[in-house]
């Protein structure tokens, strides 16, 4: 997430009828498609995202979000929909007001390719002649705003990687200084890897569907003696079906230093990425028929790749590891490429 995610700006998206010019629903009674067991009256809607409202960070713009994912709840049952940029979806909502509990109205947004979950939202005004959030006979269009999720990795305390206890140098990769965290050899050490942006609220509706995986690989030094993580297990709390709890918690170990020449011990270099499988909010049944998607938190646009840091606007998800001596004045020369 970052660079990806590392936007600080909300994105609007607006939900509108036929088009993202011309609502061409009716405002009148004509808009009722049915009822609801107890009376209220249904109303159908057409949603599509209106091209000018997606006011992200150009490189998420470019490279992220097309996919999109709405729950909606009144109170007894969910609707969910589910559509692809440049698609039009289409919606029954009984009338309520889906701003005020227990009632809803949530998004998710991302990238189709691979459901990596980029910001997270909730309804914020509905058209028509009720309150802001309402859906009435006169409602057309309905807006989210969406917050998106955020990482930065730096070599300071406000890193959102972080272990204890904390140690991080820095190489060059290409003219940009990238954190090494570093670790002891043949030992474990308690790690967390936070997500920031949206608000308390938004963060309960990301709901963990399954175990994290944390993908690891050695990274190429001159000797080629490359050192992988020995093991890296998820220590967080909360059950599958609970929100995820921020931040996730990891317990790395390592294995003992290299000493390939019997001179001392090298250590290594190693990167290590998370995957959080999630869905919105709940996988209750509902009325649309769709069930609910499972996304993933990811830690940048491409997983394998090193984060350089929100500095740097990378898309890389990967974080560095240094274990045992291998930055500790052996002789060897680290080579990394940009």
């Amino acid at each position: 997430m970052k660079k990806a995610l590392l936007l600080g700006l909300a994105a609007l998206f607006v939900l509108a009828v036929f088009s993202c010019d011309s609502f061409g629903i009716p405002k009148t009674a004509n808009n009722i498609v049915g009822y609801t067991d107890d009376g209220r009256a249904i109303v159908e809607l057409d949603l599509n995202p209106a091209g000018g409202a997606r006011a992200l960070h150009a490189t998420l713009a470019q490279a992220g979000t097309d996919f999109y994912e709405v729950l909606f709840y009144d109170g007894t049952s969910y609707f969910r929909i589910s559509w692809k940029e440049g698609r039009t979806a289409r919606v029954r909502l009984p009338l309520g007001d889906y701003g005020a509990a227990p009632n809803f109205g949530y998004i998710f947004a991302g990238r189709a390719e691979d459901m990596m979950l980029l910001g997270v939202g909730l309804v914020t005004a509905i058209d028509g002649s009720g309150t802001a959030t309402e859906v009435d006979t006169d409602s057309t269009k309905i807006e989210f705003t969406v917050t998106a999720l955020a990482t930065d990795v730096n070599n300071t305390a406000s890193s959102t990687f972080q272990t204890a206890p904390m140690r991080v140098e820095t190489i060059k990769v290409g003219e940009r200084d990238i954190p090494v965290f570093m670790l002891p050899a043949n030992a474990t050490t308690s790690a967390t890897i936070n997500i920031t942006g949206p608000s308390p609220l938004l963060f309960s509706q990301i709901i963990r569907q399954g175990n994290p995986t944390f993908p690891t690989k050695s990274y190429i030094w001159e000797e080629e003696f490359p050192l992988d993580l020995d093991d890296v297990t998820y220590t967080g709390l909360g059950a599958i079906g609970s929100a995820v709890t921020l931040p996730i918690a990891i317990d790395i170990d390592t294995f003992a230093d290299i000493n390939p020449i019997g001179i001392g011990g090298f250590g290594g270099l190693s990167q290590l990425s998370f995957e959080f499988p999630v869905y919105l909010s709940n996988n209750a049944a509902s009325v649309t028929g769709e069930a609910a998607k499972t996304w993933y938190l990811k830690g940048g646009l491409n997983n394998a790749l090193i984060d350089t840091g929100s500095a740097y606007m990378g898309l890389g998800g990967a974080v560095l590891i240094g274990s045992g001596n291998v930055l500790g004045g052996n002789g060897l020369e680290i080579i990394v490429n940009p």
